[in-house]
C-alpha cells in the first residue's frame, strides 16, 4: 500500500510553491520518458494519477488507458487533460502526454484547471479552440521562462510542442541552472494487450446522448448544442 497522497489531494489546498511544482513536473517527465522509450503512451495523465510519497518521490499511476504509439485513436482520456488530437479522435503519440503534463503543471502553479467549463462538451471545445488561462495574471511570481515552458507544452498542434519528455525535463532543469530534481517518477509500464472502443466511437455515444438530452430540454437549446459540436 502506498503512503502519501495523490496530486489532486495535494492541490485541494491550492497552488503549489514554484519549486515543488517544478520538482514534481521534472520527475513526471523522467517517468514519462521511460515509458515513451518503450513506445508506451499513458494517455490519461492527470493529478489523480500522480502520487506523491511523503519524501517527495513521485509515482505515475494507472496505465490502464496506455497504448503503444502504433495503435492510435484507440483509447479514452479524461476531459480537460486530453490533447486536442485525442479530443478529435486523431492519431496521438507521446506528445499527447506532454499536453496533459502542461495542463497539470498549469494547475500546480495556478491552483486552477487549465481547461474547465460547465459541461464535458464545452470543456472539449475549450481544449480544441481556447487558450489556457493567463498564468502571469493568476500567479505573478511565475517568471517568463516557466510560463513559456507551460505554453509550449499546451500548443494545440503537436508539432508545436516539445517533442519529448526529456526535452521538457531539460528545459525545467535549466531554469535554475542545475538539476531541479535528481529523482524520476516510479512507473510500472504495462504490457498493453487489452482492447477498448475507439475514442471517436465513445465520443459519438456521448455526443448523441447529449444531443438527445438537449432536445428534451428544448429544440432551441438542442440546435445551439449541435452548432457547437460541429465547430469541433
Amino acid at each position: 500500500m502506498l503512503h502519501g497522497e495523490t496530486l489532486r489531494e495535494t492541490l485541494s489546498a491550492g497552488a503549489l510553491p514554484i519549486r515543488k511544482a517544478v520538482d514534481v513536473a521534472v520527475q513526471v517527465c523522467r517517468g514519462l520518458a521511460a515509458a515513451h522509450e518503450r513506445e508506451i503512451v499513458h494517455r490519461d495523465l492527470k493529478p489523480e494519477n500522480i502520487f506523491v510519497l511523503p519524501d517527495g518521490q513521485v509515482k505515475i499511476l494507472d496505465f490502464g488507458l496506455a497504448r503503444q504509439v502504433i495503435t492510435p485513436t484507440s483509447v479514452m482520456g479524461t476531459v480537460g487533460y486530453m490533447a486536442p488530437e485525442q479530443v478529435r479522435g486523431f492519431p496521438a503519440d507521446a506528445r499527447a502526454d506532454l499536453f496533459a503534463l502542461g495542463a497539470v503543471l498549469c494547475e500546480m502553479l495556478s491552483g486552477k484547471r487549465a481547461f474547465s467549463a460547465e459541461t464535458a462538451t464545452d470543456t472539449m471545445f475549450a481544449v480544441v479552440k481556447d487558450e489556457p488561462p493567463d498564468l502571469s495574471s493568476l500567479r505573478p511570481d511565475v517568471h517568463q521562462p516557466l510560463l513559456q515552458i507551460v505554453g509550449h507544452c499546451l500548443e494545440k498542434n503537436p508539432a508545436g510542442r516539445f517533442q519529448s519528455a526529456r526535452d521538457v525535463a531539460f528545459a525545467l532543469e535549466a531554469l535554475s541552472g542545475s538539476s531541479a530534481s535528481s529523482r524520476s517518477a516510479f512507473v510500472d509500464v504495462p504490457v498493453v494487450t487489452s482492447r477498448r472502443l475507439p475514442l471517436f466511437a465513445v465520443l459519438a455515444i456521448v455526443i448523441l446522448a447529449s444531443i438527445s438530452a438537449a432536445f428534451l430540454v428544448g429544440p432551441a437549446f438542442g440546435s445551439r448544442f449541435c452548432s457547437r459540436v460541429h465547430q469541433l
